[in-house]
């Protein structure tokens, strides 16, 4: 038969278990979405049912409603266009402003419906600047990027020369193209000049950006004053680690220096670059 100290310390353990299990259950939902989000570790734009979805236009429907894109290089999408569809045509002239097998498009869609579709002309082979762009001032860039000699720079050239991105193009070309006339002009470039990699560090020499990161100044860059400097957003850590050769946890100058050179003489977009190692990653 317990005893009164035995009752009083059933009594207890009693309440200290509805107690623990009162604040699981607050948690519950947290791991839940936790959970859910690790087994579903996808990006938005990847897979049969994403909401984001860019490719090749591979077929258009007589009747303008539908459009088949091919998305990855190997699924093929099937979209409906409805009158709430946003059509954008980027960075081209009102004569080539249509719907048509061959163009690339870049469309948001919800249970097959298009809610915004933007189209751009396809790229065709890319003539990237070479190593001679770091010393070129902004005036000598867009020269040598205007191939047609309009005035201005196209989706297509922009996307030739200097920031090819099927992905995130379109919607950086029409960012930047302000007064929506399907070119950047002289005014309009600079700004989207200032936003790539290569061009923002390489104003600037590796010893430069490796004082400026160095901001206690012992002579070592950790993570957060990398993070601060180089500006990498959510992919601060992988690239502070793939920086980190050695494996120490600080970045020393010449560590700085290599990864100093990766970004000027980077033609892609990073994001998508981590992406892909991401994703690489992940099939291992």
């Amino acid at each position: 038969m317990p005893t009164g100290c035995d009752l009083m310390l059933i009594s207890f353990n009693r309440k200290n278990s509805q107690t623990n299990q009162n604040r699981l259950m607050k948690y519950i939902p947290l791991f839940l979405a936790i959970s859910l989000g690790i087994a579903n570790g996808k990006s938005n734009s990847s897979g049969p049912d994403s909401p984001v979805l860019y490719g090749e236009i591979i077929a258009v429907s007589d009747d303008r409603k539908t459009v088949t894109i091919l998305q990855s290089g190997t699924d093929k999408r099937e979209i409906t266009i409805t009158k709430k569809t946003k059509l954008s045509f980027v960075g081209m002239g009102k004569k080539s402003q249509e719907l048509k097998v061959g163009y690339w498009g870049k469309a948001k869609v919800k249970n097959g419906e298009a809610g915004s579709l933007k189209l751009t002309q396809p790229v065709g082979q890319l003539n990237p600047l070479g190593p001679e762009r770091i010393s070129m001032d902004e005036k000598s860039i867009f020269t040598a990027v205007d191939v047609n000699r309009d005035s201005g720079i196209d989706y297509v050239e922009m996307s030739r020369s200097i920031y090819h991105s099927p992905k995130h193009g379109p919607d950086k070309f029409e960012k930047f193209d302000v007064d929506a006339n399907g070119l950047l002009d002289d005014e309009e470039f600079p700004v989207l000049l200032d936003q790539l990699t290569w061009w923002k560090f390489s104003r600037k020499s590796a010893d430069n950006w490796f004082t400026q990161a160095d901001i206690n100044g012992d002579g070592k860059v950790d993570q957060k004053e990398f993070g601060q400097t180089f500006d990498t957003g959510n992919h601060t850590e992988n690239r502070f680690k793939r920086a980190d050769g050695d494996k120490s946890g600080l970045l020393d100058k010449p560590e700085v220096s290599e990864f100093y050179k990766s970004l000027i003489s980077g033609g892609e977009e990073d994001e998508e670059g981590d992406s892909k190692r991401k994703n690489k990653k992940r099939k291992k």
